[in-house]
Parts: structure tokens; sequence; C-alpha cells
């Protein structure tokens, strides 16, 4: 019985330890749908987007959470802080994973981190 907490109990706490590391296939396809799309405005910050190199304006969108994130993709942006973005960035064929994986990409390539 022992050996059973000890094991849930290791795998709990690698679960938490690393629930916040984007996985390599992620950053991998993040990068796909980057280089497709989101380069336009998030290579050097167009028209009031967070330049992939900006780590302070991508660690205030880090710290609202991946979900609000992608859902504010998802839906677009109007009237915010620094600016607009078209629903899913202009990419319609992108899905929710991939509009996920594009977030963790461009956080992780700033320096960012998601709490």
């Amino acid at each position: 019985m022992k050996n059973i907490l000890l094991i849930v109990f290791v795998f709990m706490a690698s679960a938490l330890l690393f629930a916040g590391t984007p996985s390599k296939a992620e950053l991998n396809n993040g990068k796909t749908v980057f280089n497709k799309i989101c380069f336009a405005c998030h290579k050097d910050g167009v028209a009031g987007a967070a330049a992939i190199t900006n780590k302070k304006r991508w660690q205030e969108n880090a710290d609202k959470g991946i979900k609000k994130l992608v859902s504010s993709v998802k839906s677009g942006v109007t009237n915010g802080k620094y600016g607009t973005m078209p629903p899913k960035g202009g990419c319609m064929d992108c899905s929710e994973k991939d509009i996920h994986d594009a977030i963790l990409f461009m956080i992780n390539e700033s320096g960012a981190k998601l709490k």
C-alpha cells in the first residue's frame, strides 16, 4: 500500500512540476503556425501587437492564463489596450490547438512564463 501511495505522490508531483512547461510537439506546431500567420504582426510588433521579443508584454499576456488568451484570439480583440486583432488572428483554418500552440510558442520565445 505504501508503494502505491508513493507512486501516486511522485506522479502527481511531477504533473504539477511540468504542468506549465510546453511540450516539444506544442512548440514545434506553434512555431509552424507562427511562421504561417502570426509573424506578420508579432515578429516586429506591428499595429500594437506584442512583438515576439517583448518579454514584458508577453508576461502581461501570460499572466492572464492560456485559456483566456486562446479565447481572446479565437474571438478577436476589439478596443484592446494596444490595438485590435481579427478573430483567430486572421487564420480561419487554424484549430483551437493551433492557436493554443502558437500562443505557447510566442510566450516561450519571449522568455515570459505561464503561471
